[in-house]
């Protein structure tokens, strides 16, 4: 059975993650782990918007699964039905993606630059 977990917060997102992880299972991410994050970035909108995953919610979830012990994070998206391939690094940087994995020491990939299959 799904388990689901929902805190309200508007400036403590680390900890609001921390404690909704806590409530479904405990510890999600183990030492030597490899994660992708990916957010839902389907427009270079602003924060606050509801448009894509805020990236203070994103911030958070990259630094807990550094803190606890991934050896890799990374931060993904693909082009959307929204935005074309063109346009999806400015998604990364107009919302501050990038920056943010910079900050953090860890990769952002845009998926349309690696091989993949459209289907």
């Amino acid at each position: 059975m799904a388990k689901v977990s929902i805190v309200k917060t508007e400036s403590d997102f680390y900890a609001a993650f921390a404690k909704a992880v806590s409530e479904i299972d405990g510890q999600l991410i183990g030492r030597g782990d490899c994660v992708l994050i990916k957010p839902n970035l389907v427009m270079p909108a602003p924060l606050g918007s509801g448009e894509i995953t805020n990236p203070e919610v994103i911030e958070a979830v990259a630094r807990y699964c550094l803190d606890f012990g991934a050896a890799r994070v990374i931060i993904g998206e693909g082009p959307s039905y929204y935005i074309p391939e063109s346009h999806l690094r400015e998604c990364f940087t107009r919302t501050g993606i990038s920056q943010i994995a910079g900050r953090l020491g860890i990769e952002w990939v845009l998926f349309d630059d690696h091989n993949y299959l459209t289907f």
